[in-house]
Formats: structure tokens, sequence, C-alpha cells
């Protein structure tokens, strides 16, 4: 038996080709670590990406 660890899209690739393969994934939302979470409103991420620097990627776009 072989144990998968991440169903990401590699996991899951991995997961398809092995017959007798048990997949764990500790995220049970659809979007791994960029699922959000409304609450009251806000979108609010269930695990924030941990970063070195600051991203301004996304400055300037309106969340609703």
């Amino acid at each position: 038996m072989n144990l998968i660890l991440g169903g990401g899209l590699a996991g899951l690739l991995l997961a398809s080709k092995l017959e007798d393969s048990i997949l764990v994934e500790a995220q049970n939302k659809i979007g791994g670590i960029l699922a959000y979470e409304e609450i009251e409103g806000y979108n609010i991420p269930l695990y924030p990406p941990l970063l070195k620097s600051e991203c301004n990627l996304f400055q300037g776009l309106e969340y609703r």
C-alpha cells in the first residue's frame, strides 16, 4: 500500500497512477492553502501564505 501526502495536483496525479494507495490531505476544502471562508462578509484565508517579503501584486484590487 502506498501513502501519498498532499492532495494537490501532483498528489492527485500520482494517486491516479498507483492502484493501491491512500491519499492524505490536511486541507479538506477546494483550494488547498488558498481556500477562503466567508465570515460576516469578509473573505478570510484559512491558511494564510507565509512570505519573506511583501507582495504588491494585488495592491489596488478591491475585494467583495
